[in-house]
């Protein structure tokens, strides 16, 4: 019998704003890429793909897509995933940094995977924070 071999990347995608130097400030969003593979030889099915933002961001503007849960769900499940097939879904989050921070606090996102069959991959990614936004200084 031919298995499915589920693996997952995740990866932070740089502040695009002019000035930003690649960091995100309090209240902008951030962005990861994640990438759900199947690395085996036959078809995975029902692989549950959760996110998991760290304190950092504010859990209620986390958004999947495409196709994804509504905002603030952090589970989606791909029904099916041929050998070789790839899925890339967009992770989005705003940064809800302390007003007391008084440096720059850790931006990690984790995600995880795990199919019918418990398989399981799991990855986090780290955005740069921006140290000049006006709540660090």
């Amino acid at each position: 019998m031919r298995s499915g071999d589920v693996i997952v990347t995740k990866t932070a995608v740089p502040n695009p704003a002019p000035g930003s130097n690649g960091g995100y400030a309090d209240g902008e969003t951030a962005e990861w890429t994640v990438s759900v593979f199947n690395n085996g030889t036959g078809g995975t099915f029902a692989v549950e793909v959760t996110d998991t933002p760290n304190a950092n961001f504010d859990a209620a503007t986390l958004q999947l897509t495409p196709p994804g849960p509504p905002p603030g769900v952090n589970q989606y499940t791909l029904d099916y995933l041929e050998p070789g097939q790839q899925v890339d879904i967009s992770v989005q989050a705003q940064i809800a940094v302390p007003s007391t921070a008084g440096s720059c606090p850790d931006l990690r996102n984790d995600v995880s995977v795990e199919d019918r069959l418990e398989n399981t991959s799991s990855a986090f990614g780290s955005v740069l924070c921006d140290l000049q936004d006006p709540v660090f200084d």
